[in-house]
């Protein structure tokens, strides 16, 4: 049994308690911990002994100070979200994710022993879809799709279970569960927008990088770097058969 994780710290905390939980029942566990950034603080959360941890470092160069000014601008700043200067921070996190994608890939050492450990369940968090390509590649035979928030509107369009825009905010919409009907309006626009969005490239419309979005980046990533003729990945996450959210 694997876990996929990043070196977010939030996020390996969830994964933690997931791997170890795991691991007192008797399971052999093994957690990928992920490091995309130069200077993570992958020291800070210790797994317990009955856990195995195999650290990969797929950095592309970008450092923790970098993404730190972003989520200031973010939680504190006053910007538009056609503010170039948020898009640059975002873009610079996407890059992280698909440097990292691509790195792993060209790492030949780590995808044989992936492949050699021929692992019965794998555990893919929620990010980006580049762990569900892995599984795949690695042949192992099933997985969960692992949530460290809420269920993802995005991840609950592929697996089938939509959410209600009536009474359930897309993500980062300011609203309780008690809309009026321009917030209604505005929520409906909003897991829209999200569902036509993810999966799609939309160079033509001049949308920065983080909106020609995830699937098809990675899923092309996989084709030039391991089998030009790998699936389309988002084909694969609608084969997920659990989806484990925390609350």
């Amino acid at each position: 049994m694997e876990v996929f994780t990043k070196d977010n710290l939030l996020k390996v905390v969830w994964n933690k308690r997931v791997a170890e939980e795991l691991a007192k029942a008797g399971h052999d566990v093994t957690v990928i911990l992920v490091k995309t950034i130069e200077d993570a603080e992958d020291k800070a959360v210790k797994f317990s002994k009955e856990v195995k941890v195999y650290p990969l470092n797929v950095s592309a160069g970008i450092t923790r100070k970098s993404l730190e000014s972003f989520q200031l601008e973010g939680v504190f700043g006053d910007a538009s979200i056609w503010d170039r200067r948020g898009w640059k921070h975002i873009d610079l996190y996407m890059k992280m994710l698909f440097e990292g994608c691509r790195l792993t890939l060209q790492n030949k050492e780590f995808m044989r022993w992936l492949t050699d450990q021929k692992f019965d369940l794998a555990f893919a968090h929620m990010y980006h879809t580049c762990p569900i390509g892995l599984i795949h590649a690695a042949k192992i035979p099933t997985w969960i799709w692992l949530n460290s928030g809420q269920l993802m509107d995005t991840i609950a369009h592929i697996v089938g279970v939509p959410t209600f825009p009536s009474y359930v905010p897309p993500t980062l919409m300011d609203s309780t569960d008690e809309m009026n009907f321009i917030e209604r309006t505005k929520s409906f626009i909003g897991h829209i927008s999200s569902e036509l969005m993810w999966p799609r490239k939309l160079e033509k419309f001049r949308i920065p990088l983080n909106f020609r979005m995830v699937v098809n980046t990675e899923t092309q990533i996989f084709r030039d770097y391991w089998d030009p003729n790998f699936p389309d990945i988002l084909d694969l996450a609608r084969k997920c058969p659990l989806v484990i959210v925390s609350f």
